[in-house]
């Protein structure tokens, strides 16, 4: 008889094991799922000598407003002086300010942001043949950036594009039917769009 409920009690400790663990793994499934659009929403755009950014320092006496990046890739900004911030992203520099502002003001909140008239490239990446940064020219369109990135790769959603632009809080997603599509010949793009192809496992 208590090998009976011993079988019984074992049983249903499987079982519960079971359970949790497929719970764990659908929580884990989720979790990483909602990581996706929030990479979409990092700005990657990458400072270069002579833009213009806007920086302000939330609840501090300091005198935000706009600042140019210098010959030397930096930029003066009060109590620290000359920082190096080209060659960074948006997202990156702004972590890079923070960090050397803590040394003066306890967890600072900074906001930067790249001026809509500075000048700069395109940038092309996911599902291309050749990921990278191109030069943006007037009249400039999403057909000739993704030409230019060597055309869609064999594993690209040729339905949907993301295109993400300064000033513009959200990506603009585009949706097209292939490169057939005579939209992607008249999109037209600013200076320092993002271009992301999404790719199809």
């Amino acid at each position: 008889m208590h090998r009976i409920w011993d079988r019984c009690f074992l049983s249903i400790v499987c079982m519960l094991c079971l359970t949790c663990f497929g719970n764990a793994c659908r929580g884990r499934s989720s979790s990483t799922a909602s990581v996706e659009p929030n990479a979409m929403g990092r700005d990657l755009t990458v400072i270069q000598v002579g833009d213009r950014m806007r920086l302000e320092v939330y609840g501090e006496a300091l005198p935000g407003g706009m600042y140019r990046v210098a010959e030397d890739g930096t930029i003066s900004f009060p109590r620290m002086g000359q920082v190096m911030v080209a060659g960074l992203s948006v997202d990156d520099a702004n972590k890079h300010i923070t960090t050397h502002l803590q040394q003066y003001i306890r967890d600072p909140l900074v906001s930067l942001f790249v001026d809509e008239g500075s000048t700069g490239p395109v940038y092309v990446h996911g599902a291309v043949r050749s990921p990278g940064v191109y030069a943006y020219a007037p009249g400039m369109t999403l057909l000739h950036a993704i030409l230019s990135a060597g055309s869609l790769a064999e594993t690209a959603n040729e339905s949907t594009i993301f295109i993400r632009r300064l000033g513009v809080e959200k990506p603009i997603l585009l949706k097209i039917e292939g490169m057939a599509d005579a939209r992607i010949g008249t999109y037209p793009l600013k200076p320092r769009d993002i271009v992301f192809v999404e790719e199809v496992f």
